[in-house]
This record gives C-alpha cells, structure tokens and sequence, in this order.
C-alpha cells in the first residue's frame, strides 16, 4: 500500500487490487475519558461506522482509462491500544453525546504534538460523538438555504454558459426537482443573444427534472432616464445573462420527506474530510475563486459572484482552507469534473444532503494518477 496526503488535506492509503482501488484508512480509536460511551455501545459504533461508508461511498462512482474500470473499496483498521497509534492516519475520540461540533482536523492529535514538533509522522485529530453513526436530519438547513437562492441570475456568454455556471444551475435545479419537480419555473433572456441563452438555461433546468419551466419575456417598465440603457444582471452587472425566477414560493415541508435532503449519518460527511473534502457549506476562499478563473471553470466576470455566493452566517476559511480548496479546484480540472458550490446548505453530502457528485472523488482519482503513472482516468 502507498500513503496518499492529498494537497487538499486527508490521508489515507491506496492500492490497486484487480479492478479495485483499495482504500485504507487506519484509525487509532479512543472512547472519550469524560463522556465515554458503554462498552457495547463502543464497540457497535465500529462496525456501524464501517458500514455506513461502505453502504454510502461505494458504488457511487468508478474510474474508467480505455476497457479498464476500477472501482473504489473503503477498509479500516481500528486500533485501540494508544502505545500503537502513531502511525495512524486519524486518532478518533468519541463521546457519548446526541450532537455537538464534529471535527475531523488537520492539526495533530493532541497526544502525539511531539512527533510533529519532531518533523516526525503523526495522526491528525478528529472528535465524533457516539450518535453521529444513528440517521439524522438537516434538511432544515437546506430548507432554510434553497429559496433564497432566487431569482437566480446566470451570467451567459454568446448563448452559453461557463462551465462552473451551467454545474451550479444544474444542481440547484435537481435540488428544486427533488422536492417539487412541477413547481412554476420562470426563465428570461436579457442581452444580444436572450433568446439562445433563455433557451439553453430551459433545456439544463428541464433536464435536471423540473417539469414546469416557462420561457418568459422581460416586462420591465423603463424611465426616460434609463432609456437607451441596457439592463444588467443584479448579482454581476453583466448585460448578457437570464433570471431564473419562481411563481410561487417553495413548500419547503417537502424537504423533510425525502433522504436526499438530509445526511445519512454524520459520519458519512466526515469521512469526506478523511479523503480531503472541504465543507460546502463554508464561503469559497478568494484563492479558490482566482482558481476557478485561471482554469476556466468561471469567466473573470464572474469571480466576486462566486465570492458571494454565500449565506450571511457561512463560515470564512483560514488561509489553510483556503488554499486546500484551490487544490480541490485544480484536481477537479485535472479529472475533467465540475467542482460544487461553496456557501450554502445543499443536498450534496460535503455540505447538508447525501447526494454524491463526480468531484467528491477527485482525491482518490489522484491517488490512482500516482499509482498507475496515468494521467486519463475519467470519473464514471
């Protein structure tokens, strides 16, 4: 096996076994001194902490290079002895509690800060509380986030969206279609070329499943002092662009009856952050949206949209983060995938649902780049 520390954060090793990649994880586990959990209690959270990542990150997504496709396989090896844990690649400390802030960090264990200050290896720290292996529900969080989002202004060039652009459009529209698939969806053009760009955000909006969509022209009602002017978009003050507005309000209600709207378990999020995932919900690093510019993904236009696509209470990323996220940016070019949206709850499983997407597996597509010397693998 080969370690692998993605430059986005995570640890983890890799092998390639047949048509599998094999991907290990060595935990030193610790029952919390304070709030320890009972010993059955302890040892059940083993094995429902394995399950659920193989139930929920298996079978999402493959690799494919020409008729060769590899698979991703999660195992883990729990060690309990502290004497053996050095060489972990996490230390988990878990408590006995219903919530509370889980952490999965790229700072040292607290026991072994010695061996770091050595320049030695050492396991990165990450407290769990026993219920983040039980179901839970944030789709809250995702009702409260979803329809402040519109009306949605999508910046266009030439008929066509950037490909940043047309992901985030895309995925909102399947987090609309997931709960209300009929809901009244309005779509109007604006600039030299309205009509092929009205037309081009109906065809992305329908085929991620909203059934209900309307193309619809812009009545706005000019003074004498804006005649002549164009109208520019709110969000980037383009001239070229479409709104993307409801009828009616969302019955976020609705939210509450579907698992895609809410995490499977905690542990399912945080186990991302093991592969060197990056919370969604967290605002994008201006790094991060200087990368999506450099690469492509966004128009320079766009990039102070991007910064400020996010809620009033989204978390700010330290200077680390920051430049993990910019890393994350660059393996998605790398494996030819969409990054997702930072800044608000979503049904994305990095953020507040359990929906998976292509780029939740760029990190473990690098570590088969590193493994095989292949550089054209594509996600599947």
């Amino acid at each position: 096996m080969t370690l692998f520390i993605p430059k986005t954060g995570g640890r983890f090793d890799a092998q390639i076994v047949g048509s599998d990649i094999k991907i290990t994880h060595k935990f030193g586990l610790i029952n919390d001194a304070t709030k320890p959990l009972a010993e059955d209690e302890f040892d059940q959270w083993k094995v429902r902490f394995h399950n659920l990542i193989t139930q929920h990150w298996e079978g999402k997504y493959s690799f494919r290079r020409g008729t060769t496709t590899v698979t991703p396989k999660f195992f883990h090896d729990f060690e309990e002895d502290d004497t053996n844990m050095a060489d972990a690649h996490y230390v988990i400390r878990v408590r006995d509690s219903m919530g509370g802030s889980e952490l999965v960090s790229s700072k040292p264990a607290q026991m072994f800060t010695d061996l770091k200050d050595k320049g030695l290896y050492f396991p990165m720290a990450s407290n769990l509380v026993g219920a983040s292996v039980k179901p839970t529900n944030s789709s809250i969080l995702i009702a409260q986030s979803l329809p402040t989002l519109f009306p949605f202004y999508v910046d266009t060039y030439g008929g066509t969206m950037k490909p940043q652009t047309q992901a985030t459009v895309g995925n909102l529209a399947r987090q609309v279609a997931g709960a209300q698939p009929a809901l009244k969806v309005y779509v109007t053009g604006y600039g030299n070329s309205k009509t092929a760009s009205r037309t081009a955000v109906i065809n992305l909006l329908r085929n991620s499943g909203l059934t209900n969509v309307s193309a619809r022209e812009s009545k706005k009602f000019l003074k004498p002092s804006t005649w002549g002017k164009a109208s520019q978009s709110r969000d980037s003050g383009r001239t070229d662009y479409v709104k993307i507005s409801l009828k009616e309000d969302m019955d976020v209600s609705l939210l509450q009856n579907s698992a895609l709207y809410t995490y499977p378990a905690a542990v399912v999020h945080e186990f991302g952050h093991m592969l060197g995932l990056k919370d969604e919900y967290a605002c994008m690093s201006d790094k991060a949206a200087s990368k999506l510019v450099k690469l492509d993904f966004i128009d320079a236009s766009e990039k102070d949209r991007y910064l400020n696509m996010h809620t009033n209470a989204a978390r700010t990323e330290t200077p680390e983060v920051a430049k993990e996220q910019a890393a994350f940016v660059k393996y998605c070019k790398e494996a030819g995938v969409a990054p997702t949206t930072f800044g608000h709850h979503t049904t994305s499983i990095m953020s507040a649902g359990s929906e998976f997407h292509p780029c939740h597996f760029v990190t473990i597509w690098a570590a088969l780049v590193q493994l095989s010397g292949h550089n054209d693998w594509a996600i599947v």
